[in-house]
């Protein structure tokens, strides 16, 4: 592993951190509706006291566990393909379960309850997270039929939201299903578990025209300005404005802002001859909120390696940072799961397909520049993730603890599986972080949820 030299240390944003939550709780899958992955809160674990964590205990769970764990009330909850935990974060031990709900995606917490959305069928459930127990559930989060439910929820003003993301599998088998498919987000109400409404990533579609720009990913939410912000997939047959883009929506009546397209014509369907090589070069991750200054923005990578910045209110582009490596494919990025803000600052990471590495990036979010940069010697799977002057850097299956000031390498552990789709949480003096992934590449299955902690 080497580190490179810092090239523009104390640049930053003047922008103003977010107000610490009311308690020192991991919630969701960025941690907030912002998706800063930033737990402000966090005041214990520290670069001075990084080299003493150790791993507190490991919990075997059922399939694959993709994405962040959630932390609160002294619990951790963790989700997977094979089943859906409550687990004592002083213990490891298991404190419920739930195999009847699989799913890729991160849990929700908040007040009490725990969201979570089901693979297949794409159902929505909230449970208490006492016991696990349905307070309401399942709502049928969407159509059309055989589509999964990859998005992680998001909470904001009383609504839980999630992505729609149609049906990759049979696109893929048979290029005459892509008509009618198109992604989109639903709204919840979170006491009732009513659908609100739903955003459509694409008008109503039939043979010829535009299909596909699902949102596998999460929102972001700005409650000041009502307003929702996904970015989107590839097409699958037929090209359009609406894929590998930023959409911004109303979030009371889910109408259509703006749209800001980054990348044109990126199709990809196996039965037409898709190649991972020059397609599904979309975006993987959920967008993020933030402040330059006066100006507010929304930011996201994608997997040509180019980190976006777009102005919040228009879509007008602000700045893009291109060749944060120098190869990529849209098996895993460039930048497969966006980056992080820690109010001041951008950390994102970047795959390099040709070396089978990774960079990690610290940017300036005036203009894109490096503050520092760091090699790391594997692909990276997950997102990173900060609190307290560390930033936490999934890469394959290392977890890497590093200074968020300079880059320099605290702590790192191997947990023997892949860490994919989400972000190590940090709360409570502690770090939880899921690992195993059964994929197409060199990546390792273990199963496992996994907490470090001080001694």
């Amino acid at each position: 592993i080497a580190g490179a030299a810092n090239t523009n240390e104390g640049a930053g944003s003047g922008s103003t951190e977010p107000p610490p939550p009311a308690a020192n709780v991991w919630p969701m899958m960025g941690h907030d509706p912002k998706n800063w992955y930033y737990n402000p809160a966090e005041t214990t674990l520290s670069a001075s006291n990084a080299g003493q964590l150790a791993e507190k205990w490991r919990f075997t769970i059922e399939g694959m566990p993709n994405g962040s764990p959630a932390i609160a009330e002294g619990k951790v909850f963790a989700s997977a393909t094979g089943g859906l935990y409550g687990i004592d974060l002083a213990t490891g031990k298991q404190i419920w379960s739930r195999s009847d709900i699989g799913t890729t995606s991160s849990v929700a917490y908040d007040d009490g309850a725990i969201y979570v959305l089901n693979l297949t069928p794409p159902q929505l459930y909230k449970l208490k997270a006492s016991d696990g127990t349905t307070i309401w559930g399942p709502s049928v989060a969407y159509d059309p039929e055989n589509s999964d439910g990859e998005s992680s929820p998001i909470i904001a003003a009383g609504k839980v939201i999630v992505g729609h993301a149609n049906t990759p599998r049979e696109l893929s088998l048979d290029a005459n299903a892509a008509p009618g498919a198109r992604g989109g987000v639903e709204a919840f109400d979170a006491t009732s578990g009513e659908k609100l409404w739903t955003y459509y990533t694409l008008p109503e579609v039939k043979a010829g025209t535009e299909n596909g720009a699902s949102v596998w990913s999460s929102v972001a939410i700005d409650v000041d300005a009502s307003t929702v912000f996904a970015t989107t997939g590839n097409n699958f047959t037929v090209a359009g404005p609406n894929s590998d883009a930023f959409h911004a929506f109303d979030l009371v009546t889910a109408e259509r802002r703006w749209v800001s397209q980054v990348r044109k014509d990126d199709l990809f369907c196996l039965a037409c001859g898709g190649d991972l090589a020059t397609q599904d070069m979309d975006f993987g991750a959920n967008p993020i909120l933030a402040e330059v200054g006066d100006r507010k923005i929304v930011a996201a990578g994608n997997k040509t390696s180019t980190f976006y910045v777009v102005d919040r209110k228009t879509g007008e582009m602000v700045w893009a940072r291109d060749k944060l490596s120098a190869s990529y494919t849209g098996l895993y990025g460039g930048i497969f799961i966006n980056g992080a803000f820690d109010g001041q600052h951008f950390y994102v990471v970047a795959n390099d397909s040709d070396t089978e590495t990774a960079n990690v990036y610290k940017l300036d979010p005036n203009n894109g520049a490096d503050v520092w940069t760091h090699k790391l010697d594997d692909v990276t799977w997950g997102a990173t993730s900060l609190a307290n002057g560390l930033l936490l850097v999934p890469n394959n299956s290392m977890l890497y603890v590093l200074s968020a000031e300079n880059g320099e390498v605290l702590n790192k552990f191997e947990t023997g599986g892949t860490i994919a789709g989400g972000a190590a949480a940090i709360a409570d003096a502690h770090i939880v972080v899921k690992s195993g992934l059964t994929y197409l590449a060199n990546v390792t299955a273990n199963d496992q949820i996994i907490c470090y902690g001080l001694p």
